[in-house]
C-alpha cells in the first residue's frame, strides 16, 4: 500500500479523533497524529518545564485558546518530517488548525505524499458536536488520548490498557463554546487555503454512527483512488 497523508477535519467533537483511531487499524505503517495529543504532550513534558515558551502556550492550552501559531506550526512540521522519514503514512486530526499553520503543513504534505494527499470533512451541526463533546471521556494515559463516550465506558483503554478515563481537558461549557467559535473564524479558513494549494476535499456526515462513517471515509479512498 502506497503511503499518504490523510486530514480529518471539521468542527470539535465531530469525531476526528475517533475515526483517526479506527484508521490506523485499517491501514498498516499509518501513525494518527493528533496536534492537540501532541501539544497537550509538549506542554506537559516535565523536561520543557523551565522552557519559557513552553511554559506561555501551557497556559494558553489550559484557557482554551489557539496555541501560537509559529509555534505550532513548527511542532506539527518537525513530527511530520520524522514520520514520513520513517516511511509512515500520515492521518491528520486537528490540524492544521489556523491559515499560518495551513500555509506551512500544505505544501511540506503535498511535497512528501505528491497527489495522495487528502482531506475528509466530517461535518455535523454545532449542537451534536458539542453535546458529543460533552459526553466523551479521554484516555488518561498521555500518551495514548483514546476517547470514548461516557455511556459506552469501558474498564480498560482498547489502545493502551490504561485503567482509567476522564473528562477532557477543554471539555466545559466555556470552553466548548471558545473553540467552536474558533473553529468558525480560523479552521475554515485554513482548510480553504489547503484546498487553493491543490488538496482536495470530500464531505462525510460525522453525524451518523461510527461504523457508518468510517465506511464513507473508506469509500472516499475509492472515489480518489488514494491506494491504487
Amino acid at each position: 500500500m502506497k503511503l499518504a497523508a490523510i486530514l480529518l477535519m471539521g468542527i470539535n467533537g465531530i469525531g476526528k479523533g475517533t475515526q483517526a483511531f479506527r484508521l490506523t487499524k485499517h491501514l498498516p505503517n499509518f501513525v494518527h497524529f493528533d496536534t492537540g495529543h501532541e501539544i497537550k504532550k509538549r506542554v506537559d513534558d516535565p523536561a520543557f518545564a523551565n522552557d519559557p515558551k513552553v511554559v506561555e502556550q501551557k497556559e494558553v492550552y489550559y484557557r482554551g485558546d489557539p496555541n501560537d501559531t509559529v509555534w505550532v506550526a513548527d511542532l506539527v512540521c518537525e513530527q511530520i518530517k520524522n514520520y514520513a522519514a520513517e516511511g509512515k503514512g500520515i492521518i491528520l486530526s486537528g490540524s492544521p488548525r489556523k491559515l499560518y499553520e495551513a500555509s506551512r503543513v500544505g505544501p511540506l504534505l503535498l511535497e512528501l505524499f505528491g497527489p495522495r494527499t487528502l482531506i475528509i470533512k466530517l461535518n455535523g451541526t454545532e449542537e451534536v458536536a458539542r453535546e458529543r463533546m460533552l459526553s466523551r471521556l479521554v484516555c488518561t494515559n498521555s500518551l495514548c488520548g483514546f476517547t470514548i463516550r461516557k455511556e459506552l465506558l469501558l474498564e480498560v483503554c482498547p489502545e493502551c490498557g490504561a485503567e482509567k478515563f476522564a473528562p477532557k481537558d477543554l471539555d466545559s461549557e466555556d470552553k466548548i463554546k471558545h473553540r467552536i467559535s474558533w473553529y468558525h473564524t480560523q479552521t475554515l479558513p485554513a482548510m480553504a487555503h489547503l484546498y487553493l494549494l491543490g488538496i482536495p476535499i470530500t464531505d462525510v456526515d460525522g453525524e451518523k454512527e461510527e461504523e457508518e462513517v468510517f465506511q464513507q471515509v473508506l469509500r472516499t479512498f475509492d472515489k480518489y483512488q488514494l491506494f491504487p
